[in-house]
């Protein structure tokens, strides 16, 4: 066990642990077969756990049904820290669109997790709710018509691309700022279509397309080159307005990937939060019933991850885990505290939310808590709520939990590097190169000073 124990170093190192035990084994085998399998004992952030040792068995993708709303981005936050792949997240209304706006970004990033599903590269890991599931997405068919694709080199018909624009809900603005909205400079065309994460810059020679690229709004800095774009001019469609036809929606259960795995996050709480979803509405015309959402997930194999489970004849693993009660002690005291409930020949493995902070909780150990501090391994990540994996003899918590903080959300694993932006005070302190925004002539490039005559006399210009 010992040398089991100093294998961990890292969140992602947890997972592992799960595969080796013969009745996990057994639920992945029975999943694989297309059958369906039951992990109980899922306290606290374990249950993230759990999903992340079901997706390194997993053919494709695996969909990760939470209970409610406001229970995905935890999970997510977890899931995230202990997988090297990133989890995406299918937002869904707490009540739905009245109108069709181009700007609605739980639409938008709907659209595009949608977009993600029916690649030839789907995700590894989507969180949701139910009540994402029981909301109707735009069909594909629909999205198909609302396409188009534009590439370096090919001729576009501005006028005509603008009015298509404009036909299908995109606004004309001055400047960016949202979804659904379009500028022209000159031969520069920015546009924000509703399922991307950055605005779009195409730039034009003539009426061909010289170069397409995506952009920070905030900065307007060149993110990465592109080679064409794809862009989706659709809005949401209000389910209760005179003409709605079933035909312009779908199930999202239909851009699920053939070889998907589907994971309940307690699967009676899942069922019982989507009916009182549905009663909480005052209106739920359009709206998938919970009866043909949770047959049309069960037609993937799929396994209920819950604290507690009924008697199932499926497949079942039990976690065999501990949730960790809360630290209500000063905060001089708690690593004090921490020592009074780490067992004999067990460890503690806590998750830092920087360096800066896992650099001096390893220095307040030593000086607090010396006879602790070997036992305790810190790492970078997050954990939601601490739980004891009790086979493993093994804490995990996060230093949030443990000093009693208001969880820190961890910055996403998307690798993009932001650049500070301000106003300037000054021309002085342009740098040549920089890039600016002219109130009158918009997007441009510093040059320099220099000396101009004009009327006999010299003046300094940009």
């Amino acid at each position: 066990m010992a040398t089991q124990q100093s294998l961990i170093s890292s969140l992602p190192d947890l997972v592992p642990l799960l595969g080796r035990v013969d009745s996990f084994r057994q639920v992945i085998a029975a999943m694989h077969r297309g059958h369906s399998g039951t992990i109980d004992g899922a306290w606290g952030s374990s249950s993230a756990l759990a999903a992340a040792a079901i997706a390194a068995e997993a053919p494709g993708t695996v969909v990760i049904v939470q209970p409610r709303i406001n229970d995905v981005d935890d999970f997510a936050v977890d899931l995230d820290a202990l997988s090297s792949e990133i989890p995406l997240v299918l937002p869904a209304w707490e009540s739905l669109p009245s109108e069709r706006s181009m700007s609605d970004t739980i639409f938008g990033a709907r659209l595009r997790v949608l977009s993600e599903l029916e690649s030839a590269s789907p995700p590894k890991l989507v969180v949701t709710s139910i009540a994402a599931l029981l909301q109707p997405a735009p069909a594909k068919s629909q999205r198909v018509a609302a396409t188009r694709i534009l590439k370096v080199n090919d001729d576009l018909d501005v006028d005509e691309f603008l009015h298509w624009l404009v036909d299908r809900g995109f606004e004309r603005v001055p400047a960016l700022e949202m979804p659904g909205e379009f500028s022209v400079h000159g031969g520069i065309l920015d546009l924000f279509p509703p399922g991307a994460i950055d605005p779009i810059r195409i730039e034009l020679f003539g009426d061909e397309i010289d170069s397409i690229r995506n952009f920070d709004i905030e900065t307007q800095r060149k993110i990465s080159q592109l080679d064409e774009v794809e862009i989706t001019a659709v809005a949401p469609t209000p389910l209760d307005r005179e003409g709605y036809s079933d035909d312009e929606t779908q199930h999202v259960v239909d851009s699920f990937p053939a070889n998907t795995w589907v994971v309940f996050g307690e699967l009676a709480d899942v069922t019982a939060e989507a009916k009182h979803y549905l009663q909480r509405l005052n209106d739920s015309r359009g709206l998938f019933s919970v009866e043909a959402t949770l047959a049309r997930c069960t037609e993937f194999p799929s396994a209920n991850v819950a604290a507690l489970c009924e008697t199932s004849y499926e497949t079942t693993y039990s976690l065999q885990v501990e949730s960790i009660e809360r630290f209500a002690g000063p905060k001089a005291e708690v690593l004090t505290e921490l020592a009074s409930i780490v067992g004999k020949e067990e460890r503690v493995l806590i998750a830092c939310h920087n360096e800066g902070e896992q650099q001096r909780l390893g220095e307040l150990l030593q000086e607090e808590v010396p006879e602790l501090a070997p036992h305790v391994t810190l790492c970078l990540g997050a954990v939601t709520r601490g739980y004891r994996l009790v086979r493993n003899r093994l804490i995990v918590l996060s230093d949030n939990e443990l000093f009693n903080r208001v969880d820190v959300r961890r910055a996403t694993k998307r690798k993009r590097r932001r650049i500070e932006s301000r106003a300037i005070d000054s021309f002085l302190d342009l740098n040549e190169g920089d890039l600016v925004v002219h109130l009158t002539h918009g997007i441009g490039r510093y040059l320099g000073m220099e000396i101009q005559k004009r009327e006999d006399e010299e003046e300094e210009h940009l």
